[in-house]
């Protein structure tokens, strides 16, 4: 087949003007490509790196501190990231746009290492059983996803540092807007990362806290005490939060936990805390939350998919949290909004025959 080409002098095309066709279609396509690209540039530390920099790099300057790569091959990298706004360039100098800096940078609470690690080691394996999850057949369904994501010392801090990192903005926003009336003890079920209890703590809403959690991660929590000085506030309470009897508390808080479990598992959860109550005591679920339609916001909808091949688990909306907690006798129902994908769910035992 031929081709005829056409070129004149009034109507030349500028050959370094072509648009990049970047659909839903085309992120989806290449989103694999992209997850790599940034997993890679934080891991690597190249995006801290150039995060730092109050002027930007040039490649020379970024190879410096990478001696053994590929200049070339490096540059191909670091365009790509650019091409997919991770980066931005100008004059041959690679900057970090301003908002993705407290992602990129070592030092930031929001520093994304972690969860990519567990998405890239672990999430994107369990895709594999996408469609036999769609089926509702999957083989093994009901195993404890903890006994594998506990199985070693390594595993234990990758995961528990990327719920550190997913959960710290938004639990600092709940901490800040819920009123901690009356609440002296706190108990931290599946507590995991630590974050509510140590952020509570370190903003002084409450005396004290226990996590309740299975005792392979209570070396990750000892050390967790030790960093934010709080050995005589802080404790670890290992146990299984369905077969164990709970600690009494004033309130229970429940973070990322109930996504973990279909719904008749987080009734059972629910109860049991209604039931460790005093009459005033509360409840506090933070999870993300899906609107109405259950499609949106889309980070919900996209880890909702994430639960069900992961934990056999799900998002919510409010209004099901809101029916679930009034099920096992909760009332006061209310809603702690966030600026990001974590909100609070607040319940109250109060005296009233059920």
């Amino acid at each position: 087949m031929e081709y005829d080409i056409l070129l004149e002098e009034d109507n030349i095309v500028d050959i370094d003007k072509f648009q990049s066709n970047t659909s839903n279609i085309s992120t989806a396509v290449y989103g694999i490509v992209l997850s790599r690209v940034l997993h890679y540039g934080l891991e690597s530390k190249i995006f801290s790196l150039i995060a730092l920099s109050k002027t930007g790099m040039t490649i020379e300057e970024i190879i410096v501190n990478y001696p053994k790569f590929s200049k070339s091959r490096l540059l191909r990298f670091l365009n790509t990231a650019t091409s997919a706004d991770l980066l931005k360039k100008n004059d041959k100098r690679y900057f970090s746009p301003e908002e993705n800096k407290k992602y990129y940078l070592q030092s930031s609470e929001s520093n994304l290492t972690a969860f990519m690690n567990h998405l890239i080691s672990s999430t994107s394996i369990q895709f594999n059983y996408l469609e036999d999850e769609i089926c509702d057949i999957r083989e093994n369904k009901d195993i404890d996803i903890f006994k594998e994501l506990y199985d070693d010392k390594d595993k234990i801090i990758s995961f528990l540092d990327a719920m550190w990192v997913i959960g710290y903005g938004d639990t600092q926003e709940i901490i800040k807007y819920y009123l901690f009336n009356n609440v002296d003890t706190i108990v931290d079920l599946g507590g995991g990362s630590g974050i509510f209890s140590i952020l509570s703590l370190l903003n002084n809403k409450a005396t004290r806290a226990f996590i309740f959690d299975l005792p392979q991660i209570e070396f990750y929590i000892n050390n967790k005490i030790k960093e934010f000085n709080l050995a005589d506030r802080l404790y670890f309470y290992p146990g299984n939060f369905f077969k164990d009897k709970y600690p009494k508390a004033d309130l229970f808080s429940l973070g990322y936990i109930c996504s973990d479990w279909d719904d008749e598992k987080c009734l059972f959860l629910m109860e049991k805390v209604f039931n460790s109550l005093e009459y005033g005591g509360k409840i506090i679920i933070m999870e993300k939350l899906f609107n109405k339609n259950m499609i949106e916001p889309f980070e919900t909808a996209m880890m909702d998919l994430c639960m069900m091949v992961e934990a056999n688990g799900r998002h919510r909306s409010y209004d099901e949290y809101k029916k679930m907690l009034n099920s096992v006798g909760f009332r006061n129902i209310s809603l702690i909004r966030t600026s990001g994908e974590k909100h609070g769910i607040v319940g109250e035992k109060i005296e009233y025959e059920r």
